[in-house]
């Protein structure tokens, strides 16, 4: 049940990470008005964290016996 629940946590980690993202850019695009310019650094922050998490997983899972 370990594997299922780490393989089950990184795919929700990286589906979060994704449609919080794709939301952060399509509001930004939805106003005309401002570019993305201010909104790299949350994506950034979104990204790196969710991206250290994951990679925190994987090495569980690979050396999980």
């Amino acid at each position: 049940w370990t594997m299922v629940y780490l393989s089950l946590g990184l795919a929700v980690t990286l589906m979060c990470m994704i449609l919080i993202v794709f939301r952060i850019v399509t509001v930004g695009r939805a106003n005309r008005q401002t570019t993305l310019g201010g909104y790299w650094a949350v994506i950034e922050i979104v990204v790196e964290s969710a991206g250290l998490l994951s990679i925190i997983l994987v090495i569980y899972m690979v050396t999980y016996v």
